[in-house]
């Protein structure tokens, strides 16, 4: 097979990178949420439902007291030191 007069080779090798969380470290996720009013930021645990620009309701911003933060961000936080 050619495409644009270059050949296609078809091999069995595998990827040049390796999968996403291919070294099973112990991994903890967190949510970080930001106050729309002042800016505050605070960090919780991620919950299922979480998604970025999400806003929730129920969280209180630390700082100014408002009712209602946005989901700034995810992160997987992974401790080099720790194994299986």
């Amino acid at each position: 097979m050619k495409l644009n007069n270059l050949p296609i080779r078809f091999t069995k090798e595998l990827p040049m990178f390796p999968s996403l969380y291919d070294d099973d470290k112990p991994r903890k996720t967190i949510t970080e949420l930001k106050c729309p009013e002042c800016g505050a930021i605070k960090n919780r645990d991620h919950e299922v439902g979480d998604f970025v620009f999400k806003k929730l309701e129920d969280e209180i911003c630390p700082k100014c007291k408002h009712v209602g933060m946005i989901i700034n961000s995810i992160h997987d936080i992974i401790d080099p030191d720790k194994k299986k």
